[in-house]
């Protein structure tokens, strides 16, 4: 059975679906055709691009996934970019993938992190978010920010994500202008 057979069920028609898997212990030369294969078989608009349209570069950061940057240019000139994450070897031990199927597809549908774009075989793929992974002072920092944000009456929750966007996300209905918002100075990083 593969790792995402199980989470495959509880994700909804929108998502495309393909049985296809990618070997990740694959060079990454060895791995773009089969990034493109899947990513044909996935969106059906670039069925007919050759691979010439398609670039694939390794992300760092992933703990248990290998994540890959696809790039595509569309035949108008449009760049799409996104995320691979093929997960890795023997994870469905410690991740119970249909969970996190389903935490990924909430937490997509309200606006927060990456957008679920496709489910396939041993991944997904979402949106890529152009970003780097906060050094562990930084991620105090927000900490103590967050922190901030619940003593002034917002909910951990609308505390979480105030510091990370510039505007509040879609559900954060406590919050009905910029105005409504904390004055505090923010470091650029939150």
């Amino acid at each position: 059975m593969e790792v995402a057979e199980g989470a495959r069920h509880s994700v909804t028609a929108k998502i495309p679906y393909s049985s296809l898997t990618v070997d990740h212990s694959l060079s990454i030369t060895h791995l773009k055709p089969k990034i493109v294969e899947l990513c044909k078989d996935l969106f059906n608009q670039w069925s007919n691009l050759d691979g010439s349209h398609f670039s694939v570069e390794t992300v760092s950061g992933g703990i248990t996934n290998l994540l890959l940057k696809v790039s595509v240019r569309e035949d108008d000139g449009k760049h799409e970019h996104m995320t691979v994450r093929l997960y890795g070897p023997n994870t469905e031990y410690v991740i119970n993938r249909e969970r996190e199927m389903q935490a990924i597809q909430h937490l997509s549908a309200a606006g927060f992190g990456a957008k679920l774009l496709a489910v396939f075989g041993n991944g997904m793929v979402q949106s890529f978010i152009d970003a780097r992974t906060l050094t562990p002072p930084e991620s105090y920092q927000c900490d103590a920010i967050k922190s901030n944000f619940q003593n002034s009456g917002f909910s951990s929750c609308e505390a979480s994500f105030i510091p990370l966007f510039s505007t509040a996300p879609p559900n954060a209905s406590r919050i009905s202008s910029e105005s409504d918002v904390p004055n505090v100075s923010l470091p650029s990083l939150c």
